[in-house]
């Protein structure tokens, strides 16, 4: 009698569930719309100046200098996800501020650059880049770039080699090889070339249904699981609480949904644009949830300009668990051009 009884009741509960899951989404939509606030005040992502230039493309870009005007510029790229800014690279804009300069932007579509909704891609990323070395940096600069912002600042090195001296890639994209995952659902860098991109591009493209969308995303218990991943050791705490408030201004949901579609990720970068790249790379990984680098021993070995560094432990964000090792790496790697392969 139990067990019948018990079948009875798990099969009403499973008829119920798809009216439970539309009720908990009506909640949830009333939620984002009347109780979240998208208005919050964000302070810079990083210490310095912060100034903005305006770009006929990519709209208006935040950019922060800071205090030294020294040596090679160090142009800082942040990766892409749901709440990315500049304070992606916030380690590496403390650490090597005290003896080069520095300048770190915002992409189009985060932190404080400009929000609006409009058609979001690797080339729209691409020029913002190019723009800020052209016009913030005014002369050939070391770039060193995250995760999905590696792919623009490669392209970047590609399109205008005049303006790269050398190009850093910290846990890049598009090196998985054929096993690269495809899952565009965390919050660092997703898989590229979403199946379920084409699906979600209904969803986005309503206002309240894609507002509440990424309101889910960008719970703090959400951003604390992603961003989790992404460390060995314990989460930074003022990266998460940057993260969270970033992800609360107007227009925040744009860019990063985008990125979840799958619509910023270049197609075959590793071939359309790591491969084409001239001045000297240097690769700095270890593991990565989001991302593989099964491929980089093979673009390694093919490129003599390109060389790899693996500081270990670490789950994608090297420079934050372990600043000192990846600023000596960089510090080592900038040393050691030659002459001969500066622009």
């Amino acid at each position: 009698m139990l067990i019948p009884t018990l079948l009875k009741w798990t099969a009403k509960s499973l008829r119920r569930l798809p009216m439970a899951a539309t009720v908990a989404g009506a909640g949830w939509i009333g939620y984002s719309v009347f109780k979240i606030d998208h208005h919050v005040p964000v302070p810079r992502p990083v210490p310095g100046t912060e100034g903005e230039i305006d770009l006929s493309d990519a709209g208006r870009i935040a950019v922060y200098q800071g205090e030294r005007d020294t040596g090679t510029p160090v142009v800082l790229v942040h990766g892409v996800h749901a709440a990315a800014s500049a304070y992606d690279m916030r380690p590496l804009f403390t650490g090597l501020g005290w003896d080069r300069r520095v300048i770190a932007l915002d992409l189009p579509g985060f932190g404080h650059s400009e929000r609006t909704d409009r058609r979001y891609t690797p080339q729209l990323m691409t020029d913002a880049v190019v723009g800020v070395v052209e016009k913030v940096a005014g002369e050939p600069v070391d770039l060193v770039a995250l995760s999905l912002g590696a792919e623009y600042a490669a392209a970047a090195a590609v399109a205008r080699p005049d303006l790269v001296r050398s190009l850093t890639l910290i846990s890049p994209t598009g090196l998985g090889g054929s096993d690269e995952s495809r899952s565009p659902s965390n919050l660092r860098a997703s898989g590229r070339g979403s199946s379920w991109g084409g699906k979600l591009a209904n969803l986005i493209a309503n206002p309240i249904l894609g507002q509440a969308f990424y309101d889910l995303l960008v719970t703090r218990p959400s951003i604390r699981y992603f961003l989790g991943k992404s460390f060995v050791g314990e989460t930074d705490a003022g990266y998460e609480n940057f993260a969270h408030l970033t992800s609360h201004r107007s227009g925040a949901r744009f860019a990063p949904l985008a990125f979840v579609s799958g619509a910023l990720f270049t197609p075959d970068v590793a071939d359309t644009v790591y491969r084409k790249v001239s001045c000297p790379v240097l690769v700095v990984y270890d593991t990565d949830p989001y991302s593989s680098f099964d491929g980089l021993p093979e673009v390694a070995g093919d490129m003599v300009n390109w060389r790899a560094v693996r500081i270990s432990p670490s789950a994608g964000l090297p420079h934050y668990e372990l600043p000192d090792e990846t600023i000596s790496a960089l510090t080592e790697f900038w040393d050691g051009l030659d002459p001969s392969d500066q622009v």
